[in-house]
């Protein structure tokens, strides 16, 4: 459960899901005022270079928009309700918000630029419209954001796993392997292959060849792997965590420790997602659901990262770090 009120919860669902669809309901509206003055067919689709390359109808081109903003701010908008900590929640609401504002102003003024022609063919350039529409997103979405709560972040009340026994210069290492759930790996496998999908499509109206694009899905595939494996260690120096690629990677030296526990964590209710998220006291490495093991920082910043076994791996650490008080 979160910690929001109902005002609070009403307030989020305003913001993140009332004021999106009814934003892109009136851009329909207008739209649909000036279909007297448009061309039939219009141009719903523009090349690369921003100019119209298909027609088709005035309601094929507005209304996959609203059920597209529709969609998404219910979706995101739960999203933010489950919220249990951090500031995920204004990121998520102003998320959808600038979403919503852009597309429907990027549609808009697509349409508006079609009034009065007698041939869509005619019609112009759509990309003077990406920075209005991106522009105008965030000058909504900025305050809608910041008008959105917080969950109240968790307070440690205990002082983590009791720590494992260790004798004068004895030596333990703790590692294991971080993989994600069979779940998000079927997802991002469906995402990667509905991408290159669509890119091979889009290639073959392309001069330049698929290979320019396929170089940049590459290099997206390499980013998300790095962020979806991961090897976390526990030695004398301290916790490290490295991804499978060797980068980044994201250390916390043993006197920078305040303590170690093993936690439960919920990716969407306690940081939104999954992959790399970060709140106002607690960075997370987040590839499945369950165990984790939470390094508590002299600071009062956290780093929460999924792994099996976190609570012997919260032991050592509170084990080493007393060992290592106990010396000085």
């Amino acid at each position: 459960m979160t910690g929001y009120t109902r005002n609070e919860r009403r307030r989020i669902v305003a913001l993140g899901a009332v004021l999106p669809i009814l934003f892109s309901i009136v851009g329909i509206v207008v739209v649909l005022f000036w279909s007297a003055d448009l061309p039939d067919p219009i141009a719903i689709h523009w090349s690369a270079s921003g100019e119209a390359d298909g027609f088709g109808p005035l309601l094929g081109l507005v209304l996959p928009v609203a059920g597209f903003v529709a969609l998404f701010s219910v979706s995101l908008t739960v999203a933010a309700l489950v919220q249990r900590a951090g500031t995920q929640t204004r990121f998520l609401v102003g998320t959808v918000v600038w979403l919503a504002v852009f597309l429907t102003t990027a549609i808009g003024g697509s349409v508006w630029m079609q009034r009065g022609l007698a041939d869509a063919a005619d019609a112009g350039s759509v990309l003077p419209w990406m920075p209005v529409g991106i522009v105008a997103g965030l000058l909504l979405a900025v305050p809608a954001g910041l008008l959105t709560p917080r969950a109240p972040l968790p307070v440690a009340v205990d002082d983590g796993e009791p720590p494992l026994e260790l004798a004068d210069g004895e030596r333990a290492v703790w590692s294991r392997g971080v993989t994600p759930s069979r779940g998000i790996l079927i997802f991002v496998l469906a995402a990667v292959a509905f991408a290159a999908g669509i890119v091979a499509l889009a290639s073959t109206a392309s001069d330049g060849g698929p290979w320019p694009a396929f170089g940049i899905l590459a290099v997206a595939v390499a980013v998300v792997g790095a962020t979806m494996v991961w090897r976390v260690r526990v030695t004398a120096a301290g916790v490290s965590v490295r991804s499978a690629l060797g980068f980044p990677k994201f250390s916390v030296p043993l006197d920078q420790v305040e303590a170690a526990r093993a936690v439960q964590i919920s990716p969407l209710g306690d940081f939104g997602g999954w992959g790399l998220r970060g709140s106002r006291r607690r960075f997370g490495i987040i590839v499945r659901s369950g165990e984790a093991l939470e390094i508590e920082r002299t600071n009062g910043r956290s780093l929460v990262v999924t792994v099996a076994d976190a609570a012997t791996a919260a032991a050592l650490v509170n084990g080493l770090r007393g060992r290592a008080a106990a010396a000085r």
